[in-house]
């Protein structure tokens, strides 16, 4: 077989179309059968015609003759786009290469198309679908943001706003100066998690941190996605400050005294349990002081229940004063208190703390009504001797303080067992 027949068979078993066509007017020397099959024509319709003839090019102007400038210039053009319309109508998107080449009738142009119809198709559908999913995330109310190799990838302007930067001070940076430090193990573990293969979607909260250092609450929904062709942590957040300190609000109303501040019996009932298990454990004491106001009803018949209510609120603020960050100041009725004093060993060891508590509560205290002066009667129970749950240790420091009322009260009583 000669040269040219083989090069011949080759140009027409080529799987792509192919294309020659003298350089100077357009006019088709030769086509191949993939030629046409694509755009529908028979070789005696398209021979000795040009593609402007045929109606091939959907614009000529911008596409061939740029690709004629090329290979005049250079000889050849390489990775040309150019749209054509089919016999039947039909648009097809091509990638050509063309290559010039001297033949006995002057310069011919030689063209090789490949259809990436689909292919631009496809790449369109996913820029439409990725707009379609910009234009959602980026309006809504809801904080979005992607990580990935352990640092901000994508930021929404809602997650902007919530946080208080702009989107070049976050792109590229670490998520964690975000995060309460206190909180970033969690985080963490999650995003760990996400990055090892975990699919789940989760929820929890966390504190964040804004630019300006203000911390906000956040409810965070994490997930997988495929960033750029690779795994990537998906956050989705709110912000539920007004919900958490709500909440919070709620819990410190349902465990505290409305006047005092202090924990109410519900927290001191819960304090107390702590600290029995952990004197347990350690084979310590602990001492309970039951404190009664003397002349507080006088108070609130003379002065009336402002100026009593604020003889409350110092009692609780004097108690609190002369104790220790491990103990526990309570009101656990009208003028009634608790103090839970851990590890203690005996009596000796609590008397004075009880009586530096009558002292400060003895001071005159003043409201807006004027000065008021009142006594404490105390009585004093130790666990395990004189109960071991504070049901037991209150009635045996009630005992105890009953005993120091009738004795003339503003004094201290021991219950040792019973005795005084």
């Amino acid at each position: 077989m000669s040269h040219d027949k083989l090069l011949h068979q080759v140009f027409q078993i080529n799987p792509e179309p192919m294309a020659l066509s003298r350089l100077d007017d357009g006019r088709y020397i030769d086509v191949n059968l993939a030629f046409l099959r694509v755009f529908g024509y028979s070789r005696e319709e398209v021979i000795g015609r040009t593609a402007q003839e045929l109606g091939i090019w959907e614009n000529a102007e911008r596409d061939r003759e740029p690709i004629v400038n090329q290979v005049q210039c250079q000889g050849y053009a390489l990775d040309c786009e150019a749209a054509f319309i089919t016999k039947g109508g039909t648009a097809l998107q091509f990638l050509l290469g063309a290559s010039r080449i001297d033949g006995e009738g002057g310069p011919l142009l030689l063209i090789v198309g490949r259809n990436v119809t689909e292919l631009r198709s496809a790449e369109q559908a996913l820029r439409d679908s990725e707009a379609r999913y910009r234009s959602l995330t980026e309006n809504l109310p809801l904080g979005i943001m992607i990580a990935q190799d352990d640092v901000i990838r994508y930021a929404n302007p809602a997650s902007l706003a919530l946080l208080g930067y702009e989107l070049n001070e976050l792109i590229g940076q670490s998520f964690l100066p975000l995060i309460e430090p206190a909180d970033r193990a969690l985080l963490l573990e999650q995003y760990r998690s996400r990055m090892a293969g975990d699919d789940a979607s989760t929820c929890y909260d966390l504190r964040v941190v804004r630019k300006d250092g203000v911390l906000r609450y956040g409810r965070i929904h994490s997930s997988m996605v495929t960033w750029e062709g690779r795994r990537a942590g998906l956050v989705a957040f709110s912000d539920i400050t007004t919900q958490k300190l709500t909440e919070q609000k709620i819990t410190e109303m349902a465990l505290h005294d409305v006047i005092t501040g202090l924990p109410n019996r519900m927290l001191l009932a819960d304090r107390a349990h702590q600290a029995i298990v952990a004197a347990t454990r350690r084979h310590s004491g602990i001492a309970l002081l039951y404190l009664d106001l003397d002349g507080f009803k006088a108070v609130n018949d003379n002065w009336g229940h402002e100026a009593g209510d604020e003889v409350l609120r110092q009692v609780g603020e004097r108690l609190c004063g002369n104790i220790r960050e491990t103990d526990t100041a309570a009101r656990v009725g009208g003028d009634e208190f608790v103090v839970l004093v851990q590890e203690v060993a005996d009596y000796g060891r609590v008397q004075p703390i009880a009586e530096k508590l009558m002292s400060a509560i003895n001071r005159p205290i003043r409201s807006a009504a004027g000065e008021h002066q009142i006594g404490v009667s105390i009585g004093i129970a130790m666990f395990p001797n004189d109960g071991i749950d504070l049901d037991c240790l209150m009635r045996s420091a009630d005992k105890a303080m009953y005993r120091a009322k009738h004795s003339g009260r503003n004094s201290v009583r021991c219950y040792r067992g019973g005795a005084s």
